[in-house]
């Protein structure tokens, strides 16, 4: 794997690792575990549909710390759970501005197991419009739909953007870089030069490390998350 590839994984490591300090897994089943977001001090976002039960809530802290978790309120209509945990502590990443993501931009999708750490999942935005009605006539603004292949653990966890857009060969290359194809693979497919690819790989890195502080979201849905502001 060449310098800049292996650097662009680096990246996606690190960007996973500063999202992963905001997420838990929360326990709400015998077995198994979906994750959550620590909104603020004490509270934590998760995804309605994967909270079985209501009572005996429990959530493994990034910290590794297993800690009980009350339900404040959940809406089936938005897909939203809050949970009240005292020792949830201050969300450590920037919070993003959801109505600025277009369509085709690359997310990475950070959630937490309940014994194994953070997980990560690549995926895109298929959709991003300002406002969409639920079935309960309540509002979702804005709303974004991303395309993304989950694990249940990841279910309700954080949603992290490039603030810049990839270009449409940029998502090329990514997807390859994703299935573990090295540079002559890649160039080889794309028709491009080995060069050409280092170049994209590059600008994906940049775009992808440009901002010093992890921007996150809440993630509802298996393969399909819808995400705003709650």
């Amino acid at each position: 794997m060449s310098a800049e590839l292996i650097e662009l994984s680096n990246a996606l490591v690190r960007a996973t690792d500063r999202a992963a300090a905001s997420v838990v897994a929360v326990h709400a089943e015998a077995r198994g575990s979906s994750s959550g977001v620590i909104w603020r001090p004490g509270v934590i976002v998760t995804a309605e549909h994967a909270l079985r039960r209501d009572e005996e809530i429990r959530a493994t802290l990034p910290n590794g710390r297993v800690v009980p978790a009350t339900l404040a309120g959940r809406d089936p209509s938005t897909d939203l759970a809050v949970l009240k945990c005292p020792d949830a502590g201050a969300a450590s990443a920037e919070r993003g501005d959801a109505a600025a993501i277009k369509p085709g931009s690359i997310t990475l999708v950070v959630g937490r197991t309940r014994a194994s750490g953070p997980v990560a999942a690549l995926g895109v935005v298929s959709l991003a419009v300002s406002e969409r009605q639920t079935w309960s006539g309540s509002s979702l603004v804005p709303y974004v739909r991303l395309d993304v292949g989950l694990q249940p653990t990841a279910v309700g966890g954080a949603v992290v953007e490039l603030r810049e857009p990839l270009t449409p060969r940029e998502h090329e290359v990514l997807q390859m870089i994703s299935a573990g194809l090295g540079n002559k693979e890649i160039a080889e497919r794309l028709s491009i030069s080995d060069h050409t690819v280092k170049i994209h790989a590059a600008s994906i890195l940049g775009k992808l490390g440009a901002s010093s502080r992890t921007r996150f979201h809440w993630n509802s849905s298996r393969s399909r998350a819808s995400l705003g502001h709650p």
